[in-house]
């Protein structure tokens, strides 16, 4: 069955059940907070050992939403 089919059909369930999609959503958006956020502990948090995870999460949300206070910053 080729992509476009199947990505048909599951955009026309999706869009039959609207908890489905919101459920979706929700979830890319914590995927892409905590995967952010491990990404700037991981390279960041060892040279720093005042950055702890929830400041990671902290910058991650501040990132993603494009605010940006400049309380913290990315060191590499």
């Amino acid at each position: 069955m080729p992509l476009f089919v199947r990505l048909s059909r599951l955009y026309r369930t999706i869009r039959s059940h609207r908890s489905l999609g919101f459920s979706m959503v929700a979830g890319l958006v914590a995927l892409a907070v905590f995967g952010n956020a491990i990404c700037f502990y991981l390279c960041d948090g060892p040279n720093d050992s005042s950055i702890t995870f929830g400041d990671s999460v902290w910058y991650s949300v501040i990132s993603i939403t494009t605010i940006g206070y400049g309380d913290l910053s990315a060191s590499s």
